[in-house]
């Protein structure tokens, strides 16, 4: 399909307002954030990049666990769409209920 005038004018004037950034990295590590993208962001990488900056210029980014207290789940996005609110992640869905699920089985603890 060709691209009419009016788009490529459109394109041109939105990449006028635009920065761009190159970034470079090796493909091991663009596979993770491709990996952590697809968890959080619907994978965009751009948009988790965004947010994880955008996280860390606020002053909200959690510090990078470190390998001891690491802890890897693999649960299928649609066990966890049904739980999940609006605005939220997947990624912060899956810790919601794993914390509340966590307190209740300390509860019952006691």
């Amino acid at each position: 399909m060709a691209v009419s005038d009016a788009q490529r004018k459109a394109a041109a004037k939105y990449l006028e307002r635009k920065k761009t950034l190159t970034l470079r990295m090796d493909p091991e590590e663009h596979a993770a954030v491709q990996v952590a993208a697809d968890q959080t962001t619907g994978g965009s990488v751009q948009g988790y990049i965004l947010q994880a900056v955008r996280a860390q210029m606020n002053g909200t980014a959690a510090p990078a666990p470190s390998e001891d207290n690491r802890v890897h789940l693999s649960i299928e996005p649609s066990v966890l769409e049904p739980f999940r609110r609006k605005g939220e992640t997947l990624t912060q869905t899956a810790e919601r209920l794993l914390t509340a699920g966590l307190a209740a089985a300390q509860r019952a603890e006691k």
